[in-house]
């Protein structure tokens, strides 16, 4: 007997490739595009925001973010890369 997926809630950025939101998807997680709140050109520091603001895990492919320069303003931690 399986135990149930507990089912998170993700923001995907959009320098992150199609196939990790797919998989996220289909493995019963609740994906949001960014193209799909906000502009795509926008500043790392509003993508952290809408993130946040939808309770999204914020899932990105940028150097900024890997090297923890951008710190969730809410609770002063550096995401995980």
């Amino acid at each position: 007997m399986t135990s149930p997926t507990l089912a998170m809630k993700f923001f995907i950025d959009q320098n992150v490739p199609a196939a990790v939101g797919n998989f996220l998807q289909s493995s019963g997680h609740d994906v949001v595009l960014l193209r799909q709140r906000i502009p795509t050109e926008s500043p790392d520091t509003l993508v952290a925001a809408v993130a946040e603001a939808n309770n999204a895990i914020l899932v990105t492919f940028d150097s900024e973010n890997r090297s923890g320069k951008l710190e969730s303003k809410r609770n002063g931690l550096g995401g995980a890369a």
